[in-house]
């Protein structure tokens, strides 16, 4: 599911409408695979912030594809 919206765009359109931070743990965390520690210690976000940050970030793509796929 995630591979199709890659392909057409829309998944990268998403989130680059995402604020930076959110971004940067939505691409570690789903892109890169990494965890919360990995990330925490990469970023210098504290682990509970990149939880809640990856958390609303994917409630907003949720929102944003489920928008883009309802019209289509």
């Amino acid at each position: 599911q995630v591979l199709r919206y890659v392909v057409d765009g829309r998944l990268t359109a998403a989130i680059q409408t995402l604020p930076e931070r959110y971004r940067v743990v939505v691409y570690l965390a789903d892109l890169q695979g990494l965890g919360y520690q990995q990330i925490s210690a990469l970023t210098g976000i504290p682990l509970g912030s990149v939880k809640s940050c990856l958390h609303r970030a994917r409630n907003r793509l949720r929102a944003e594809l489920g928008a883009d796929t309802s019209q289509g």
